[in-house]
């Protein structure tokens, strides 16, 4: 994303608890303009067609009622003037709470962008690859092969969750530490709650 075509870009985090509209969240950001403008005001000013805007909204699963509020005018300013754009982010457990919202709320144009990760024929050689150095280096005294025949054995929505390199880490480690709790893991906060 080429950020150089923005003439602002403004940050909001979900969890914040005390902003609840597109005014409040501007004039927490330039305190200066908030002493001489309203909420409308700057609404107003945003929306003008010369500028490019920018909205990073980070922690979609961490939302309040508040930012909930924030992020519909968010939206609805996008339909409306298409030089505003929002970036979202969110845990991947959260994205399909994300469209959801959006057939509550503001209708939006999302674009979804899922991390890929290993290709999943490449997921096995990391996993031995790993689990041999955990291995060698004596923090794991489990079999590389059970690990390998375990993660066979998984289905393949169950293999999506170890697309990233940091839950086959996990996966790795785990399975040295216990690996009976290893096979009860289904999702990502099994996974990272189990360490």
């Amino acid at each position: 994303m080429d950020t150089d075509i923005y003439d602002f870009i403004f940050p909001m985090t979900f969890r914040t608890l005390h902003l609840s509209s597109v005014g409040d969240l501007v004039g927490e950001l330039i305190p200066n303009i908030r002493t001489t403008m309203s909420n409308m005001d700057i609404r107003k000013c945003i929306t003008d067609p010369s500028l490019n805007i920018l909205f990073l909204c980070d922690g979609f699963d961490e939302k309040n009622d508040n930012s909930k509020k924030l992020f519909n005018e968010i939206c609805e300013l996008t339909k409306k003037f298409k030089q505003i754009k929002v970036l979202v982010s969110s845990r991947p457990e959260s994205v399909t709470d994300l469209y959801d919202e959006n057939e509550k709320g503001s209708k939006l144009n999302i674009d979804h962008l899922k991390i890929k990760g290993i290709h999943e024929h490449k997921r096995k050689d990391f996993l031995k690859q790993y689990h041999d150095e955990l291995v060698a280096s004596g923090v794991s005294k489990a079999s590389t092969m059970d690990l390998l025949k375990f993660y066979d054995s998984c289905s393949a929505r169950h293999k999506d969750l170890y697309r990233l390199p940091i839950n086959l880490v996990i996966l790795s480690w785990l399975w040295g530490q216990d690996q009976q709790l290893v096979k009860t893991i289904k999702s990502p906060a099994g996974l990272y709650t189990a360490i």
